[in-house]
This record gives C-alpha cells, sequence and structure tokens, in this order.
C-alpha cells in the first residue's frame, strides 16, 4: 500500500513539473536571430563604401540610384544593426 502511495506521489510530481522543465529549455528571446529588412541612408560616399563592406553578401537591392543617393537595402540581423 506504501508503494502505491508513493508510486502515485512520484507520478503526480512528474507529470507536474514535466511542463516546467520544457518551457525553461526554449532559447531566449535574446538570443534568436531573426533578418529583417532594413533601409540605410549613408551621409556620404565614404561611410556609403564602409557599410557596403561590412554589409557584404545581405545586400538585397543594388542599384546606380540608390547608390548614387548613399542608399542601402539589407537583410540585417540585431547584432548587425548594432555594429
Amino acid at each position: 500500500m506504501k508503494l502505491k502511495r508513493i508510486t502515485a506521489v512520484l507520478t503526480a510530481a512528474a507529470i507536474t513539473f514535466l511542463p516546467i522543465i520544457h518551457i525553461s529549455a526554449e532559447p531566449r528571446q535574446e538570443f534568436q536571430t531573426e533578418e529583417k529588412q532594413y533601409v540605410l541612408i549613408m551621409e556620404n560616399a565614404a561611410a556609403y563604401e564602409e557599410a557596403v563592406e561590412k554589409i557584404g553578401d545581405d545586400i538585397i537591392e543594388d542599384t546606380s540610384d540608390l547608390s548614387e543617393k548613399n542608399v542601402i537595402v539589407a537583410n540585417l540581423d540585431n547584432s548587425e544593426v548594432k555594429n
């Protein structure tokens, strides 16, 4: 009888705490790297060229009209935007 009670209590505890363990294992919001589309307007040609070198392959629109106006359209994640 005592063994059945211990088994029941342990089973109930395991069922109760199972969802908590699952929730805590999910990645935190700040570490997710979701890319978004940004339009960057540089003050001058030098700043534009420096940004083009840093961004590289993430530039999605590269036309002469945009480059003449020092405008970059790129897919960037949060860490790239801060830099």
